[in-house]
């Protein structure tokens, strides 16, 4: 839980297309310092597969899974949550 002193961690909320999404994709490969990245399944992509990597990121949404990024950037650590939604990608950003 934050201390009263802290600010809360900066929050940011986008909708991505396609070339949104590949543009974010190779930013964060480029970037930044990926340190995990989670698949996140639910009753239909239960049995996905994939490398847990960017472009296994990238195959896990096509499949209608979503996906959590965290990597290291200018000395802050920060976390993308992906989420398929009706042919665009919702993305939550924060830091920690």
């Amino acid at each position: 839980m934050t201390e009263p002193d802290e600010p809360l961690p900066e929050l940011r909320d986008a909708t991505l297309d396609e070339q949104g999404l590949e543009e974010l994709l190779r930013e964060l490969g480029t970037l930044t310092e990926v340190r995990e990245v989670r698949v996140k399944g639910n009753a239909t992509t239960h049995g996905v597969s994939v490398e847990p990597s960017l472009a296994g990121a990238h195959a896990a949404l096509a499949h209608g899974a979503a996906v959590q990024i965290r990597y290291a950037y200018r000395g802050a650590i920060w976390c993308d949550t992906l989420m398929p939604a009706a042919g665009r990608v919702r993305v939550v950003r924060s830091r920690s």
